[in-house]
């Protein structure tokens, strides 16, 4: 037997570690985030290239906040009219 065939090689372990769904849930893709708000993702990106909201780029890749979403619906709300018609 040769010596490198009776060596045998290291076995590798690879762990997987799983971020809690809380910490996974921040960023969302524009297609998640068009579901969120009830929008198309067509308007999403129109957002986007118009920087009417904040993203993350990664790469090539875009995701935008929970938070900043949030932040864009607060900003876009228009109060109800608190006037009560007298009878």
């Amino acid at each position: 037997m040769s010596r490198r065939a009776s060596k045998k090689a290291p076995i590798r372990v690879r762990l997987h570690v799983r971020r809690p769904a809380a910490a996974s849930a921040k960023l969302l893709t524009v297609s998640q985030s068009a579901q969120y708000v009830g929008l198309s993702e067509v308007t999403i990106r129109h957002w986007i290239s118009g920087r009417r909201i904040e993203v993350v780029r990664i790469g090539r890749s875009v995701r935008l906040s929970r938070a900043s979403l949030d932040a864009l619906i607060a900003r876009s709300t228009v109060p109800a009219d608190r006037r009560v018609a007298v009878a």
